[in-house]
């Protein structure tokens, strides 16, 4: 800014000055003539340091970096955007089309991504199926954004890319045992269900009901996903205040506890005995965000137990 101290300058001589406004005048247009210069240094420095920053940061990403022309010409690239892509230098993949990256069955698809990227000028995420130089496929992430001269139009693309096989891998590796997972679930002879609590143990988000609710119950799980103090509204009056308070012990112990009580059917109307196991799950600090539960009917046997007591009596 004008006005800032940027050092000192002054003239030293062994006779004394004669003509002193004479001497302010020169020593004004040296210090101007240095004042510039040192900004001039100054600048450069910071510009260079600024540069070798990013070089840096180019030259040691692990991630992909690297720029394609208007015509999709790969004109710059770090040493990932070759050994990811299975060559051993920059220069073998340099002058190269940017779709030759890209399996055949995804090049249309990353085209349109490039030309949305050129015509918005917003960054975009995009992923698709890379091409290897021994032609094998692989999973990979790019983020990409266009570059613009000074008149403001676009003369290049910057994109910086991953490749997420692993990722892929895992996730596909979750999705099927999450699938085997619920296939387990639905077929146990049990309503098993999920809550998320936020405080209030008595008032929790539904996550998951198996669909054995339907036949227990008479209810579909998406209706007590939809409606989650529906479940609450089915126990039989008598038993409200020894679940609520059975509820409240599991959150104030933190232990498991298993609740006996009567719920009513959908359909009949009529209420059954449901034993519902109720266990608490904790994050890291030990703090309760959620509940893990399943119940089953157990009134047949409840109806053994009173018959067999009413036997004894008589």
């Amino acid at each position: 800014p004008a006005g800032t101290l940027l050092g000192h300058l002054c003239i030293l001589d062994t006779k004394p000055f004669r003509d002193e406004k004479t001497t302010l005048q020169l020593l004004q247009v040296f210090a101007a003539r240095a004042a510039s210069e040192l900004v001039r240094i100054r600048t450069e420095d910071a510009l260079r340091e600024s540069e070798e920053r990013y070089r840096t940061l180019f030259e040691t990403s692990p991630d992909v970096i690297l720029v394609f022309d208007m015509n999709m010409k790969l004109i710059l690239g770090n040493k990932p955007a070759a050994t990811v892509f299975g060559y051993e230098n920059v220069d073998e993949v340099l002058n190269k089309d940017v779709l030759d990256f890209v399996a055949p069955e995804d090049r249309e698809r990353a085209r349109e991504g490039i030309r949305t990227i050129v015509e918005t000028g917003k960054v975009q995420t995009l992923e698709y199926r890379g091409l290897k130089k021994d032609g094998t496929r692989f999973s990979i992430e790019t983020s990409a954004s266009a570059l613009h001269d000074k008149a403001g139009q676009p003369i290049a693309v910057l994109g910086i890319a991953r490749d997420i096989t692993e990722r892929k891998r895992a996730e596909e590796a979750l999705r099927k045992s999450e699938e085997q997972y619920r296939l387990v679930v639905n077929n146990i002879d049990e309503v098993i269900y999920s809550l998320r609590t936020s405080g209030n143990p008595l008032k929790a988000t539904v996550d998951f009901v198996s669909n054995r609710s339907l036949q227990i119950l008479g209810y579909a799980p998406e209706e007590f996903q939809e409606n989650p103090g529906l479940w609450t509204t089915l126990i039989h009056p008598e038993d409200l205040e020894a679940v609520a308070a059975l509820t409240r012990q599991a959150h104030q112990t933190k232990q498991d506890v298993t609740r006996v009580y009567r719920i009513k059917h959908k359909r009949t109307g009529e209420y059954i005995w449901i034993e519902d196991k109720y266990q608490p799950l904790f994050d890291g600090q030990r703090n309760i965000i959620g509940v893990l539960g399943s119940a089953r009917d157990i009134t047949n046997h409840k109806r053994a137990e009173e018959a067999l007591r009413e036997g004894k009596e008589y």
